[in-house]
């Protein structure tokens, strides 16, 4: 969430930085996550689907061994 919120092309529509809320829900093969997001007005849809992307493609990156596809 650090990272996103200095990004350059996104700082600007954060209005404050995410603020993680806690894991929800976790399940063998989900995890449900809460972040209050706070945005320019209109920017939610993009800023919180660009946050998902880059949460999940984190996780992937976690769990796959080195080397592995």
């Amino acid at each position: 969430l650090g990272a996103f919120s200095a990004d350059p092309r996104w700082k600007p529509l954060l209005l404050q930085p995410p603020d993680l809320r806690g894991f929800t829900a976790v399940g063998p093969d989900s995890l449900t996550v809460s972040v209050l997001l706070v945005t320019e007005a209109g920017a939610q849809g993009s800023v919180g689907s660009e946050l998902c992307l880059r949460l999940l493609e984190r996780l992937r990156r976690a769990e796959t061994p080195e080397g592995s596809p």
